[in-house]
């Protein structure tokens, strides 16, 4: 898909009969971020992910951040899922990350504040 902008860790999903994918933003607010599409070629922002205290950027470095968000949908609870790592510090082969998970019960939001899962490894996933 053509997002405009910086939209890197792209993780796709269909609901019905539209496709939302979520990007992250690296150390750069808003984190992460969600576009929307009935046709996999034109998309449109439906929302921004980490607003206000759900996460501080503040003084992290590049190319660390919010890295690689996982987008689910669970049909049975009608929830939105999202995982992702916050990568606070890469100091040579030294990874310093927390992962968490949220969720939402419409793609828009609101969203849950971010459930702490781990900080062993980093690019989580909710199946």
């Amino acid at each position: 898909p053509v997002i405009p902008g910086m939209a890197p860790d792209p993780s796709i999903i269909r609901v019905e009969n539209n496709y939302y994918i979520a990007t992250s933003t690296f150390h750069w607010a808003p984190g992460i971020q969600i576009f929307e599409s009935k046709n996999l070629a034109n998309w449109r922002l439906v929302g921004q992910v980490l607003k206000g205290s759900a996460i501080n950027l503040q003084g992290t470095n590049t190319p660390a951040g919010v890295w690689a968000p996982h987008l689910s949908y669970d049909p049975k609870t009608r929830r939105y899922w999202l995982a992702y790592s916050h990568m606070l510090n890469m100091a040579g082969r030294e990874f310093n990350a927390d992962s968490y998970a949220m969720w939402a019960e419409d793609i828009q939001g609101p969203w849950s504040e971010p459930i702490y899962m781990t900080s062993i490894g980093f690019d989580p996933a909710i199946f």
